[in-house]
């Protein structure tokens, strides 16, 4: 099972209606200038943080490529919190 400070864990303990506060932050995670950089190929590496932001970044060039035709070739790696749970 997941450690209790993950979100999700926290989220799914709360009863049905509970309030919960957040807040957000801008985010720091930039893409290259379309569609002048869509064609590079891309990266994209999740050391067990989140595979989120990421997911997004592949969406995002996904609609540019069905748009245009032009995305590069893009690949994630992603992992664990835990090395006992990699299973690399």
């Amino acid at each position: 099972s997941l450690p209790q400070q993950v979100c999700s864990n926290y989220l799914a303990s709360l009863p049905v209606g509970a309030t919960v506060r957040i807040w957000l932050r801008t985010g720091c995670l930039q893409m290259p200038p379309e569609p002048t950089q869509i064609h590079r190929p891309l990266l994209l590496i999740g050391p067990g943080t989140g595979v989120a932001p990421l997911r997004a970044i592949l969406q995002h060039r996904a609609a540019g490529n069905a748009a245009t035709g032009a995305a590069g070739e893009a690949v994630l790696y992603f992992g664990c919190r835990s090395r006992r749970d990699d299973f690399l």
